[in-house]
């Protein structure tokens, strides 16, 4: 996992009671500190695919974590001898504004929250105790953001981005506003139980994935960009939780939401609109001397974080540190609002190890 790329995450649901029988031997950040640095939210559990630990931090350190990084873990082994395997998202840090990992439904995590998911995959074997789970991971911590005012509104050829809080954190960028035209697939009724939604051509095995997600109670929505695909014989791939996936065809295409007709979707009873719209996106490369990109927020005309913190997509390289970054506007902004751009600077990488013992099996 790069050090230049934040880790989103997903969840729900209130705290859960410590887990007596959960032993914390270890934890240190920059140093031997006490347990009240962090708790553990949620009993250890078997339920989905994976054994979930989470901790939480308080909201003062909360406010200066970042990014994970270089983590690692021992050989985790049952009392059956069966040896876990880590899941490739082994450890997740979710932040204010990024999904709640405590649920199982959409729930966002309020300010001042933090909290790292350590996942591994589910037994295959009875057992009734892990004697030792121990590892660390590199947490990119305190720092500074800087956020720097886009143009958004107006289309505009490649050109140099030259505003001074760029200049001084030593970037070089260049950017435009492009046109783009987007897919967007609403899951209803019973979209919950709806793993991930993909896109494919007719006659193709291969998957597209969406740009972007978001939802709420009862609805999810996928958005598709459409121009490197072809608008004609998009294919919908729906993945359950439980069961086979769905294949729709003959999806609606045009400018007003309209449902799509499977006789797969009404066995399970889940509904599935679709509609075509074009967006704006304003777009930039180039290098530039940061800890951490923040990516994009709309703010009032007068400055004010409007809490609308849009999906978007970047890439970084080896040093000097290069970035490639975009983001489409959403269709609906308040009179007024501005596209922000933000990095992080100045922050400093600490190392956290912990270690549980005598982890009794869920029931």
């Amino acid at each position: 996992m790069s050090r230049d790329h934040p880790v989103p995450l997903w969840a729900n649901s209130p705290c859960a009671k410590t887990v007596k029988t959960l032993l914390l031997a270890v934890l240190l950040l920059a140093g031997p500190t006490g347990t009240d640095d962090y708790k553990l939210v949620r009993d250890p559990s078997f339920g989905g695919k994976n054994l979930v630990l989470l901790h939480e931090f308080p909201a003062k350190q909360a406010a200066t974590m970042w990014d994970i990084d270089d983590a690692e873990v021992e050989e985790v082994k049952t009392d059956s001898g069966e040896v876990l395997s880590t899941s490739s998202y082994m450890f997740d840090l979710s932040l204010e504004g990024d999904s709640d990992p405590r649920s199982r439904r959409l729930a966002w995590l309020p300010p001042g929250s933090a909290i790292i998911s350590i996942k591994f995959r589910k037994d295959t074997q009875p057992f009734k105790t892990i004697p030792r789970i121990a590892g660390s991971y590199e947490l990119l911590h305190g720092g500074e953001e800087r956020w720097v005012t886009l143009d958004h509104e107006a289309l505009a050829d490649v050109h140099p981005w030259k505003q001074e809080d760029l200049k001084e954190g030593g970037f070089e960028l260049l950017g435009g506003v492009r046109e783009v035209s987007l897919l967007t697939l609403m899951i209803k009724d019973g979209g919950m139980d709806v793993e991930d939604v993909h896109l494919r051509a007719v006659g193709s095995d291969e998957l597209i994935s969406s740009e972007s997600s978001s939802g709420g109670l009862g609805y999810r929505v996928y958005e598709f960009r459409l121009t490197d695909v072809e608008r004609e014989g998009l294919v919908a791939v729906l993945e359950l939780d439980e069961g086979p996936e769905i294949v729709v065809e003959n999806l609606p295409m045009g400018t007003k939401a309209k449902p799509a007709k499977s006789r797969e979707l009404k066995k399970v009873k889940v509904g599935l609109e679709s509609h075509v719209a074009t967006v704006t996106e304003v777009h930039a490369k180039g290098t530039g001397n940061y800890d951490l990109i923040r990516g994009f927020r709309w703010v009032s005309s007068s400055g004010k974080d409007l809490g609308i913190h849009p999906n978007f997509q970047y890439g970084t390289g080896a040093a000097p540190k290069s970035v490639k970054a975009s983001c489409m506007a959403p269709r609906k902004l308040p009179r007024g609002a501005q596209l922000q751009f933000g990095v992080l600077v100045g922050a400093r990488w600490e190392t956290i190890k912990f270690l549980y013992e005598d982890l009794k099996a869920p029931k």
